[in-house]
């Protein structure tokens, strides 16, 4: 099965040390693919289901071939995602996890009623 990402323009490859180029070698390849992912969150023992705009970009060592496996995936969110505060039951409480009553009347004023979440995660093979 062929490589459907795009293509983005090769970047020059280095030495170990980082600072020169290495004569002869294949530049690495990065590939990038955005998609919208479906799923469950949960958090704090409630689960809501969330779609989240995300970008998968594959790193290949050399210009890929079938079947080649990346080097890494790195997986970002593309925008922030809201999430609710009350369908999580995320409240203000004391550090024995106690409601403070007393602060309810704070949410929707000087306390959010929403989280916005943005994640980055690189994923590498299994050795």
């Amino acid at each position: 099965m062929p490589h459907q990402g795009k293509r983005l323009a090769r970047a020059r490859p280095v030495s170990a040390a980082g600072a020169q180029s290495v004569a002869g070698a294949e530049a690495d390849e990065t590939r990038t693919v955005d998609l919208d992912a479906r799923g469950r969150l949960l958090l704090h023992g409630y689960e809501v289901e969330l779609r989240v705009p995300v970008s998968l970009c594959f790193h290949y060592r050399g210009a890929p071939k079938a079947a080649q496996e990346p080097t890494r995936v790195d997986i970002t969110t593309r925008t922030s995602v809201t999430v609710s505060l009350d369908a999580h039951d995320i409240k203000p409480r004391d550090p024995a996890g106690n409601l403070l009553a007393r602060d309810l009347r704070l949410l929707g004023t000087r306390i959010g009623r929403e989280a916005s979440v943005s994640a980055s995660l690189t994923a590498y093979p299994a050795p």
